[in-house]
């Protein structure tokens, strides 16, 4: 059983819901992969009032918790996640020959729990410092990506690669972990920014995502900071924890067209005949205009917010 779960989440406020974004997934593999049947997942996020959600695994033995929320935590900066499996009513039946104390009993028979999970109110729009390991998004680390056309939840985007064509595509019902390594580190300019930091990824360094369950291996891109809808050209400082993002893929040829992952029609599929296929990113030019200051204004759906798992 593995649990994947964001680092950070948003505090709740009054009657609104911010919900764990992403939400919380765990997968079951093994030689019991098969008989999801078998278990009820629950979870919970306490710190001082538990709030507990209940769901069930799909076909892909992939549970998600979509109506976890951070409320009623008054001044608590972090909260844990505990997963409880229980046995689901009419199974006893099933288990002929097993322990059925075990199985009959209302308490789970397995419990896990999460490390700390730190509590925002909101990103932070100051520079982040490279020391700072709770908002520093890092080399190496896992990552979630989700896109939100005008701030609403409901039209909320997640970067998945679909199990069964191993595609990356744009979804809101599924999403999936991320590998950020670093192609060019950018060494350089991590000096200039910060000297003596570790390994913090900076805006402006090449990038490849892997999913290594899908083995799968995103083309090269170039990471840009975004603010207020447009785009901060040759930023510098570290990637911070819930910023927007753009992703830019990394031009064939000097003076190409910059073109951008897309959340509604972004997707990239290398193939057993040409491991090359470029990814099939858009270019912004329909929708962005040039500022005063020479920054360029993206649509909504060219920009990203990032999240460490």
């Amino acid at each position: 059983i593995t649990c994947y779960h964001a680092s950070v989440a948003q505090k709740s406020y009054g009657g609104e819901k911010r919900f764990l974004c992403p939400p919380p997934a765990v997968l079951m593999y093994g030689e019991g992969e098969g008989n999801t049947d078998a278990a009820t997942p629950r979870a919970s996020a306490s710190a001082h009032a538990p709030l507990e959600c209940q769901t069930s695994f799909n076909e892909r033995n992939v549970a998600l918790f979509k109506s976890l929320h951070v409320t009623g935590m008054q001044k608590a900066k972090s909260f844990r996640l505990r997963l409880d499996l229980i046995t689901p009513p009419g199974l006893s039946g099933q288990l002929a020959g097993h322990d059925q104390s075990m199985w009959q009993s209302p308490k789970p028979y397995i419990s896990l729990q999460s490390n700390p999970v730190a509590i925002i109110s909101k990103p932070s729009k100051k520079t982040a410092k490279a020391r700072n390991q709770s908002s520093c998004i890092r080399e190496g680390s896992l990552i979630s990506l989700f896109n939100r056309i005008n701030s609403q939840t409901f039209r909320t985007k997640y970067l998945n690669v679909e199990h069964n064509t191993n595609r990356w595509v744009a979804q809101s019902h599924n999403w999936s972990p991320l590998e950020v390594v670093v192609t060019s580190s950018k060494s350089s300019r991590a000096a200039m920014c910060q000297a003596g930091a570790a390994n913090p990824l900076y805006y402006g360094s090449e990038i490849v995502l892997v999913e290594s369950r899908r083995n799968f291996r995103s083309p090269t891109m170039i990471i840009h900071k975004v603010e207020r809808g447009r785009l901060v050209e040759n930023a510098c400082s570290p990637v911070s924890q819930m910023q927007k993002i753009a992703l830019q893929v990394k031009p064939a040829a000097p003076g190409d067209v910059p073109r951008y992952l897309k959340a509604d029609v972004g997707h990239y599929s290398p193939t057993s005949s040409d491991a090359n296929t470029p990814a099939q990113f858009d270019d912004p030019d329909g929708s962005r205009e040039h500022a005063s200051d020479g920054g360029i204004e993206l649509d909504d759906a060219f920009c990203w917010t990032i999240v460490g798992i």
